[in-house]
């Protein structure tokens, strides 16, 4: 199990994210970018390429919702509010029983779908 933080940082997550749940293919040549499923160029920093950091993104991070939609079509994004703060919590593939197959919290919305996203292919990040 990984962890946010000083071993795992935005950049560490954006390359899970379009490695495991996107399908993107790695681009060696320049650090942190890939060839999207259209083939085009995009990278984690900005340039001149379309950039993608799906934990800071809430358009990036939407992007892993299109993709994780087609094989989970039931997704659920809340924002919960309790005595101690809030926090965001994203959801994928619901029983319809109230539970969702894969779910994660964090404290944007943009966090807490890198993390359910992810959970879809068996990758846990607390």
């Amino acid at each position: 199990m990984m962890k946010p933080g000083r071993e795992l940082d935005a950049s560490h997550i954006a390359n899970l994210v379009a490695t495991g749940v996107m399908d993107w293919e790695l681009n060696d040549s320049v650090p942190l970018s890939w060839i999207d499923s259209q083939g085009s160029f995009r990278t984690y920093e900005e340039t001149s390429f379309k950039r993608f950091n799906p934990w800071e993104d809430i358009a990036a991070a939407w992007e892993m919702v299109e993709r994780v939609g087609k094989e989970y079509p039931n997704f659920v994004l809340v924002w919960w509010m309790g005595e101690e703060g809030g926090e965001w919590n994203a959801g994928f593939g619901c029983d319809y029983e109230d539970s969702w197959t894969y779910e994660a919290s964090g404290e944007t919305a943009s966090q807490a779908i890198c993390l359910a996203a992810l959970q879809t292919r068996g990758i846990v990040i607390e």
